[in-house]
């Protein structure tokens, strides 16, 4: 009886986990490919959204328009859909970004350079149970000339599920790249707008460098250099792609061999090369960090200077922060002071400091005039201190 009873126990405990089990391989998965097209009309702009005149050089970043609607009652949670870029056109900075319907996160989106670019959108759990969900949404590009190196007419196609959406045609003109004393190039990390990279290439004509050196300087007081994140290498620069492009053949990593000729002070840093015979230019590359998130539209400036045989040669560069998925902000604010005396006549001559609260930084300084009305343009969508001096 008592051998019974076990057995029809131990039976029961088996039924109830064949049970369980029964549940875990019911639940449905998701997590595929949407089978439709999503696009429903396409454009191209400038980087800052207003409308693309004019020619394009290679790696000028542009802006893609996408308007899109989703199919009903089919996108799942961790469902994707795939837009393939044209060949030649690859990803501008930032490299994610995301799809809002006001507060919700609709998908999430990600360039993936490859052969050819893809832009991948990464559906939320918000999709499930809408209807008639539908959006804009656009991201950053430009133009590889490794594949485009001559003067044409790139047409913008975008594919998703066999269909095509054309947003425009790119009247391109690559520049023919001009053998420099000292070239910098600057842009913000496409993981990270908090950081900056930069280049400086030195001695594109592979001359002898004769008691050289490099100065570079960072023009805005908040950002700071990364030290860890420098890398020096030495090659010899040839014209690539048709004269669009510069290379280092045969590219030599020589950072160790300059560890102890740099010398960081401040926003400056001063890379000592001294001498050596000619066939040779040097590359640098290094990263700064911006100590607070930085808004769309905002501008950071660089300068440096090559010092070769009592001859100086100086570049600058600026580079903007750019976002993708909402809509940017450039330079086009304003502001304007009304300054009056104590018996509310206008005041000349009143001075005031325009302090950004993000970074802390003077942008401007103004002066009221015989109206007691002074006003600074240029400004980003921010908050400001107004401060009488």
């Amino acid at each position: 009886m008592r051998s019974k009873k076990f057995f029809s126990l131990i039976l029961s405990m088996i039924m109830t986990l064949s049970f369980l089990f029964q549940g875990v391989v019911n639940e449905p998965v998701y997590a595929g490919e949407v089978g439709n097209n999503i696009i429903t009309s396409a454009s191209i702009a400038k980087i800052d959204g207003s409308p693309m005149t004019g020619t394009i050089a290679a790696w000028q970043a542009f802006r893609i328009n996408v308007d899109y609607k989703l199919p009903n009652n089919i996108v799942h949670e961790g469902d994707t859909s795939t837009i393939i870029l044209p060949a030649g056109i690859v990803s501008a900075s930032p490299s994610t970004f995301q799809i809002k319907d006001g507060s919700n996160i609709v998908a999430n989106g990600k360039l993936v350079d490859g052969n050819p670019t893809k832009v991948i959108l990464t559906y939320t759990k918000y999709v499930e149970g809408k209807s008639d969900l539908e959006g804009k949404f656009f991201f950053n590009a430009q133009i590889d000339n490794k594949v485009h190196n001559t003067e044409k007419t790139i047409p913008v196609d975008l594919s998703n599920n066999g269909e095509t959406a054309h947003a425009g045609n790119l009247n391109y003109k690559p520049k023919i790249i001009e053998l420099l004393p000292i070239l910098k190039a600057g842009w913000m990390w496409s993981q990270d707008s908090t950081v900056g990279i930069y280049q400086i290439k030195i001695n594109q004509k592979n001359e002898a460098f004769v008691n050289a050196k490099v100065v570079d300087e960072l023009l805005d007081s908040t950002a700071s250099y990364i030290p860890d994140k420098m890398t020096i290498y030495e090659g010899k620069w040839e014209s690539t792609y048709g004269g669009t492009g510069l290379e280092l053949k045969d590219k030599k990593d020589v950072t160790e061999q300059y560890k102890d000729k740099i010398t960081y002070n401040g926003s400056k840093f001063t890379l000592d090369i001294g001498s050596s015979p000619g066939g040779k230019g040097l590359l640098i590359e290094y990263r700064v960090k911006i100590p607070y998130k930085p808004v769309a539209g905002e501008k950071f400036k660089n300068k440096a200077t090559f010092t070769n045989n009592n001859k100086d040669y100086s570049h600058g560069v600026t580079y903007q922060i750019m976002e993708a998925g909402g809509s940017g902000e450039g330079y086009t604010y304003s502001l304007e002071i009304n300054k009056k005396d104590p018996s509310g006549n206008p005041l000349k001559g009143a001075k005031f400091d325009i302090v950004r609260v993000r970074s802390g930084q003077v942008v401007g300084k103004v002066e009221t005039d015989l109206n007691g009305y002074a006003k600074i343009s240029g400004l980003l969508h921010d908050d400001y201190i107004i401060r009488e001096t």
